[in-house]
């Protein structure tokens, strides 16, 4: 079987699996529901790990018996542990199996990859010295314990489209690219290429595209269980033997961020003396959301994240590099991530800082300010920059006045129809500005309830934008007219009843 065909039979098999069971999810109630701390707004199912499973069982249960083997993995303890942990894992996700519960019958389905599949994480290589570190005793309760650690690590660090699948991918695709490297095309090469065939057809329907407002379907906790599984079935099974293709300290590195962000978190919750397990929104990606990141935006940053702590472990691996120093570097890096998400209100403020210097989109961003326009230059200048759009496109005005020099000055907000259409036309006002005054060309950033300090009955409030002071009062989006209204009791009030409020 050539490696195309392997990787596009478990593609195949996925995307029409996705298509075949959408209809069965919403008349069985297997969906995700909005509400609590869920950020999605439609009811989605949570099929992205059955189709990955049966993807991934059809494929061990096809491929060819005449293959080499490394390590200890049996195909058929393989086929049955995965089985019990996609059946596990859609009882959680349709009844909602309790925190004990859930890790007794992992715990057992652990054992089965022990004593039938023959993986046990018998030593930590030479992890603290020349000799190599054996488990003795602890060896079983040890894996146990890797083996959920891992499952429940890529569990909860699933928290945005995308996200769980991407890192998976990263994790898999490092994986098989070192057993080719190492041991040629052994069963873990095609067991990685499978799953990432699989995969590749989930995140054709999770991956938060440019041009999609939300994931057609989610991962549910059948799938990140069913990945976490195999990723640790793989890990362990690749750095344990006489001749393993990797080390102990190297399987970390392939799996650092999921690791290092949820025992981070955990260790968090321990010492604000809450549940390890009790789920709030201070993992990085919840931070990098609330400072402004778009979905797609914070899957390619923390995909390029696993990516170089991934590329650190293969080289280091590669260039044999001491396991001791290698492990030494990782705790390094650890307890660096962790200093950083232990202090949100530090972390917030600098990523947005962070993402305003990259001039990324904005997350809810639908309209572009200009900013710094004179009162009587108001209508020759946003008509010189719209140009042709002056009558198409709706915008809202802004009246303040600047802190430094205290003059009266007009902001406008112009509204975009898509994330695409905003960016083509702060490039196209940013050039024509040029011909005019100097003026502030930004993004409008939407401001979120919960970091609003302003009450909604204020008359004078604060803006940090730019060193300006912002009144509520907005004149009316006919510029001609320059007539002053007040915000209602209600908040701000929309383009469609912007004229009913205007007061001489």
């Amino acid at each position: 079987m050539s490696t195309l065909a392997a990787f596009l039979s478990t593609l195949v098999v996925s995307v029409a699996g996705i298509y075949l069971l959408q209809p069965a999810a919403h008349h069985f109630g297997l969906i995700d529901r909005p509400g609590g701390r869920k950020q999605h707004i439609i009811h989605t199912p949570l099929i992205g790990g059955i189709t990955i499973g049966v993807s991934s069982l059809l494929f061990l249960f096809l491929f060819p018996f005449d293959v080499v083997t490394v390590g200890h993995t049996s195909r058929g303890a393989l086929l049955v542990s995965l089985a019990l942990i996609l059946m596990i894992g859609i009882a959680d996700d349709y009844l909602g199996l309790g925190v004990r519960l859930r890790f007794l019958l992992h715990a057992l389905v652990a054992l089965i990859m022990i004593n039938w599949g023959g993986v046990l994480l018998s030593d930590l290589g030479c992890l603290l010295g020349p000799n190599l570190l054996e488990l003795g005793v602890v060896a079983v309760p040890l894996t146990v314990f890797a083996t959920l650690g891992t499952i429940n690590a890529l569990n909860m660090i699933d928290g945005v489209d995308g996200l769980a699948g991407v890192l998976t991918g990263v994790t898999v695709a490092c994986v098989a690219l070192l057993v080719f490297l190492i041991a040629d095309m052994t069963l873990h090469f095609w067991i990685a290429l499978g799953i990432l065939g699989a995969l590749t057809g989930f995140l054709i329907f999770n991956f938060p595209y440019r041009s999609r407002t939300h994931a057609v379907i989610f991962l549910g906790d059948a799938g990140s269980n069913l990945l976490g599984f195999l990723i640790a079935w793989l890990l362990i099974d690749l750095s344990q033997g006489a001749n393993p293709v990797i080390t102990p300290v190297t399987a970390l590195w392939l799996f650092a961020v999921p690791l290092i962000d949820t025992v981070s978190v955990m260790v968090r919750r321990i010492w604000l003396k809450r549940s390890p397990f009790k789920a709030d929104r201070w993992h990085l990606h919840h931070l990098m959301i609330d400072a402004g990141y778009r979905v797609r935006q914070v899957v390619l940053i923390m995909g390029a994240y696993q990516l170089i702590m991934a590329a650190i472990g293969t080289w280091m691996l590669w260039s044999g590099v001491k396991e001791v120093v290698a492990f030494s570097l990782f705790l390094s890096v650890f307890v660096g991530h962790m200093l950083f998400v232990s202090r949100p209100w530090r972390v917030v403020p600098l990523l947005r800082s962070l993402h305003r210097a990259c001039n990324l989109t904005v997350a809810g961003s639908r309209s572009v300010f200009v900013g710094n326009i004179s009162p009587e230059r108001v209508e020759s200048t946003v008509l010189a920059l719209l140009g042709e759009e002056a009558y198409a496109r709706g915008y809202v005005l802004y009246s303040y006045r600047a802190v430094i020099t205290e003059e009266e000055r007009v902001g406008a907000e112009i509204e975009c129809w898509s994330v695409a259409d905003m960016h083509r036309l702060l490039k196209r006002l940013v050039r024509r500005a040029s011909e005019t005054e100097p003026l502030d060309i930004r993004q409008f950033v939407p401001r979120q309830s919960k970091n609003d300090r302003r009450g909604v009955n204020t008359v004078v409030v604060e803006c940090r934008r730019k060193g300006c002071r912002r009144h509520s009062k907005v004149l009316s989006n006919h510029v001609a007219e320059l007539r002053y209204f007040r915000y209602p009791e209600i908040g701000r009030t929309s383009r469609s009843t912007l004229i009913d409020h205007v007061s001489d």
